[in-house]
This record gives C-alpha cells, structure tokens and sequence, in this order.
C-alpha cells in the first residue's frame, strides 16, 4: 500500500471539517522513534491535506477525490536579503578606457563623468545604481567578455525598486531640453545602466536595469515624473510597445520611442534629436 493510500484510508476515520494530529507519517514512519508528528484535516467530500512535522520528512500536501493525488504547496518566498560589493573600487586602467572608447565612442572624461570604476577582485567595470534622492542602491559589474561569463554583476544593497537614476545632466540643460522646468521635464528610461548613463549627458534618464516594466517601476519613474519616456532596446520594441499600452491609464504623458541601435552607442545630438522629436 502506498503512502497516499495510508493517507486516504485516514482521512476516512475523520468526519468533515475534522483535524487531528499525533498521527503515524505514512512516508517517514515516524523516524527511528516511531513519533506521532502527521497532522491531517478532511475537507468535504473525500479531500483533505496533511503535514508531518519532522524536520526531516515534511511532507505535505493535498489529497484529492482519488487516492495518490497530490501537490506540493507553494513555496513561500525567502525573506529578501541585501548582496553588499565587497570589493573595492580603482580608477578605470588605461586598457579599459581604450576599449570602451574603440566600441562605445566613450572618451576618458564620459567615463569619469559616469562615475564608472574598475574591481580589481572581480576584473569588471563597476557601476552604482542610484535612487531619485541619490542614495546607493546597489553596484552593477559589466565585463567585456559575456561569451565566457555571466555579463553583469549585480549587488543589491537595498530593497528598493531595481531602477538607477542619473538625474543630474552633464552639459547642465535638462530643463531647456526636456521642454520646460526641470520640475516639468520628463525622464527617459532606458536598459541598462550604461545607455542611461549616455542619455544623461543630455537628459535625467533612468535604467529599469532590464526590459521588463512592472506597476512597481512605473510608480518609482514618476517619482520623478509624469512625463515618461520610454526606450527600450530594438529586440524589445514589440514589449515596450504592449508596456506603453498598458500603463497608459496611471502615465497618460508616457511616450515610447523605437530605435535602431542602443542609445549607449549614439552621440549626444542624436540622443537629442530622437527624444525632442518624440516629445513635441
């Protein structure tokens, strides 16, 4: 006779809404000591759950109208857990600053501007992701060798939505350039840190660190504000596109905008010129 079977035939000796517990488990037996530690309760009809209570068996679940059906409940999600860099931050080595200049057009002084970083104990660039108020909500490690290793690194100091902000322009003309006051510009969310980062030589951008948007980051971009412009990468125009719909009824202002190639590789007057045309 299978476990399930045991299970069935106890759950017959209870009546409807009936719970007992000090039962022998069908499946551990009880361990060496033979404990009584099945819990079993009858729902109506001839379904029911049980849970044994040693830590070393566990086994709970639902049994259904026939004998042997089973499922394991959901597992409760962990109790989130700051990731803290443990390594320390150098300035970017000359090799590396050469090649981000030979694939991403960066100079010396875009890289500094970024704020970007070299890990000697994890060989990546480092980038920190901030919130809309500037404090720290985590580091981002790229390195320029994806095909042998994980891309990006990511360490999240804080619970906080995973979006980092760069709100402060570095040729000084958010206002003039997003259309208006600083406090009515807009925002443009874009990737990845790195193609924020570009953008924000021009406006206050954002990275939702991926290409997925959520209820949760949309209320997190319009801390910011209401005007939201959204460019995702090529290979997510069609996402972006059903995202802009969907959050049209808590963002009326947010504005999609498809592109050919990632704003990272863009120049500044380009970037310009593909977001006012947009925005008019």
């Amino acid at each position: 006779m299978s476990p399930y079977e045991e299970l069935r035939l106890l759950l017959t000796t209870l009546g409807e809404g009936e719970q007992r517990s000090g039962e022998i488990c069908p499946h551990c037996r009880g361990g060496r000591g033979g404990e009584g530690s099945l819990s079993i309760t009858r729902f109506q009809g001839s379904s029911g759950a049980y849970k044994c209570n040693r830590a070393s068996c566990a086994k709970e679940g639902y049994l259904g109208e026939r004998v042997g059906t089973h499922y394991s409940p959901p597992v409760k999600a962990k109790e989130w857990q700051p990731r803290i860099y443990d390594g320390t931050i150098e300035q970017l080595p000359d090799s590396i600053i050469q090649q981000y200049t030979n694939k991403y057009g960066w100079s010396e002084e875009d890289l500094r501007a970024a704020g970007c970083g070299w890990s000697p104990e994890y060989y990546r660039t480092v980038w920190k992701i901030h919130s809309p108020t500037g404090a720290l909500r985590g580091i981002e490690l790229r390195t320029f060798n994806p095909q042998s290793r994980a891309k990006t690194l990511h360490f999240r100091h804080t619970s906080d939505e995973w979006v980092g902000y760069i709100l402060r322009t570095g040729n000084e003309v958010s206002a003039e350039r997003s259309g208006g006051s600083a406090g009515s510009g807009l925002i443009v969310a874009v990737e990845d840190l790195m193609s924020a980062y570009r953008v924000s030589q021009v406006y206050p951008a954002a990275s939702i660190m991926g290409s997925h948007v959520n209820f949760d980051i949309m209320m997190d971009l319009m801390k910011v504000s209401e005007n939201v412009v959204l460019v995702l990468d090529r290979d997510a125009t069609a996402k972006a596109e059903k995202f802009a719909a969907r959050f049209s009824f808590i963002c009326p202002n947010l504005v999609h905008i498809p592109i050919q190639r990632d704003l990272k590789y863009e120049r500044l007057d380009t970037i310009q010129e593909i977001v006012s045309q947009a925005v008019r």
